[in-house]
């Protein structure tokens, strides 16, 4: 059973995840190429979850963005999963047989 509880409707990692937090920095791929390794060498069950913190003046803006608008928030929410997906693409595809949280395409 676990232990794990929810907190305002967001659930945590669950206990067999290596959490890697990714802002698209050089240390940031290394960060995830250590967390995928030792995952691929472990050989059990283990989830990367791939996460980046961002506010509305740090998220790129969303295609629909022009002067005088402000996306919704889940435009500007989708448009920071593209960019993170974008920049740990590489790495991410070093390592193919490592699972990544559902949702990460």
């Amino acid at each position: 059973m676990s232990h794990e509880k929810s907190v305002d409707g967001l659930n945590p990692a669950p206990g067999n995840s290596i959490v890697v937090g990714h802002d698209g920095s050089d240390g940031a791929d290394y960060a995830l190429a250590t967390a995928l390794g030792l995952a691929d060498e472990l050989q059990v069950a283990v989830v990367i979850v791939l996460v980046r913190a961002w506010s509305l003046s740090t998220a790129p803006r969303p295609p629909d963005w022009e002067f005088g608008y402000v996306s919704s928030f889940d435009k500007y929410a989708a448009a920071v999963y593209e960019e993170l997906v974008q920049d740990a693409r590489i790495t991410l595809d070093k390592y193919p047989m490592v699972p990544i949280s559902p949702g990460f395409s």
